[in-house]
């Protein structure tokens, strides 16, 4: 669940924008050949946006295809050597937004990276989405985009070909954040101090967390208030706001450790589906998300069963063998 907390870490940026609906699709051959499928839409904010600081050749904002080709080109080289692009049309999804769908391939799945999320190089669009490679804003500094290129979710792979072949896809992983220093225990009470806070008792005021006190709990529950307001709040604002990652193979998967089996035909997995929005509208899970102190984010989410959401654990390698 580290991606997504990641990911949440730009949602106030993407708020002010607008947000991005991306799929990212990963086909693998039985010889480690293969191609990626990205498909990616913008909120009409967002395209607005992107129009404004780009200028096309007669020195009006870019339509069409023409919005995206730079991104659509980056993306080749970002995902690994001697990847090409095969294809690329402008579509609009069932809300009306602008976007694309690119196809690329490439010779080696080994060579390949697929990132999500984070910050990529742009140029001077200034734009990326999370399919592969990327979504976010840049800052617009050098301390900021230092920050934003950790918070990308590589994903690596290794093939292995023969009568059954073998793809990992392996997380990059992430430094483990060290929990804040446990405090010893403190000493017993001076009486100076013992004698201020007498003060305080007489002045009408009780201890923090005492629970007789009327107001007990306060803080919490205004912790809580304002998580559920701003989880509302957000999730308007990106509503339709969608990242997806799956991998598909030329063949039937015979086994795999995948919590996410997708498809008819028993050859795809997704790697993660995040409908952000849904997971914004939830105070619990704003709550399970935005903690500096919860280990295991991920098995809490699964508790809430929120629809649609798929997230394996952090830093796990999925196999999958097929023929």
């Amino acid at each position: 669940m580290q991606s997504v907390g990641r990911v949440l870490a730009v949602l106030g940026v993407l708020a002010t924008a607008g947000c991005i609906e991306s799929a990212t699709v990963l086909s693998v051959s039985k010889d480690g050949s293969g191609k990626i499928l990205v498909r990616e839409y913008y909120s009409p904010q967002l395209t607005q946006m992107m129009a404004m600081g780009e200028t096309a050749a007669d020195g009006q904002p870019p339509t069409g295809i023409g919005l995206f080709q730079e991104n659509i080109e980056e993306k080749a080289e970002a995902f690994g050597p001697n990847v090409r692009l095969v294809r690329s049309e402008a579509r609009q999804n069932k809300k009306g937004w602008s976007g694309f769908q690119a196809t690329y391939a490439f010779d080696d799945v080994n060579d390949i990276v697929i990132s999500i999320g984070g910050d990529q190089e742009d140029g001077e669009q200034g734009m990326s989405a999370g399919g592969a490679g990327d979504g976010g804003l840049e800052s617009g500094n050098a301390a900021g985009e230092a920050e934003e290129k950790d918070d990308k979710d590589r994903f690596h792979f290794e093939f292995e070909g023969g009568e059954v072949c073998t793809l990992r896809i392996i997380p990059e992983k992430k430094p483990v954040p060290e929990p804040p220093p446990k405090t010893e225990g403190a000493p017993p009470a001076t009486p100076e101090e013992d004698e201020m806070a007498s003060l305080l008792d007489s002045m009408g005021t009780t201890e923090a967390g005492d629970a007789s006190s009327p107001g007990a709990g306060a803080g919490n529950e205004m912790a809580a208030a304002m998580m559920e307001g701003m989880g509302g709040m957000m999730g308007g604002m990106l509503q339709g706001m969608r990242m997806m990652f799956v991998v598909t193979v030329d063949g039937k998967i015979m086994l795999t450790n995948s919590s996410f089996p997708a498809g008819e035909k028993k050859n795809a997995i997704t790697v993660m589906d995040v409908p952000v929005d849904k997971m914004m509208n939830n105070p619990r899970a704003m709550q399970i998300l935005t903690s500096q102190e919860m280990e295991n984010k991920t098995a809490a989410l699964e508790q809430l069963d929120i629809a649609g959401v798929k997230l394996e654990e952090p830093n796990k390698v999925i196999e999958v063998k097929f023929r």
